[in-house]
């Protein structure tokens, strides 16, 4: 195999060390593993959603604000925002506006529950949970999406 060539053997395009269509694949199983951080969660929120209201109006938070909001305010907001935008990403359903809605919440919750000694590490794993939804932003949802699109081929010079 020479430098030209995908893994796949098919001739490369632009987009690294894979062809079109392997890395059409690639985005939508990276896609689909980042939606099952959000789902798992969201579940889990669901699950434990009194407790989770409960924890969250007695947070004491480093930024104050977050501290005037409700707890059953925060626990709904964020099961709706993990599960909708979790299942919208596994399905490929206008990923990129659910990748956006994710970005503001991963933002939110870095804030509200990282920021502060001993916590950074879970801020940088959630800079790249970040940087990931911001792929998809830019780059669309991938193979397997409800939404995806295949790039089309590039056309040639008429003549």
């Amino acid at each position: 195999m020479n430098n030209a060539t995908c893994p796949c053997g098919t001739e490369k395009t632009g987009h690294g060390c894979f062809c079109d269509s392997c890395a059409h694949k690639l985005a939508g199983v990276g896609r689909i593993l980042l939606a099952l951080i959000f789902i798992s969660g969201g579940v889990n929120m669901l699950l434990g959603f009194s407790g989770q209201a409960e924890f969250l109006g007695s947070k004491e938070y480093v930024i104050p604000v977050f501290a005037m909001l409700p707890g059953i305010l925060m626990a709904a907001v964020g099961v709706a925002l993990k599960l909708g935008g979790g299942v919208a990403l596994l399905l490929g359903y206008k990923a990129s506006r659910a990748a956006g809605l994710l970005v503001i919440y991963v933002i939110l919750a870095t804030l509200m529950f990282h920021v502060g000694e001993g916590e950074l590490t879970n801020a940088l794993k959630n800079l790249a949970v970040i940087g990931g939804l911001l792929y998809i932003m830019a780059f669309g949802a991938g193979a397997w999406g409800v939404c995806s699109k295949r790039t089309p081929a590039p056309v040639g010079p008429v003549e």
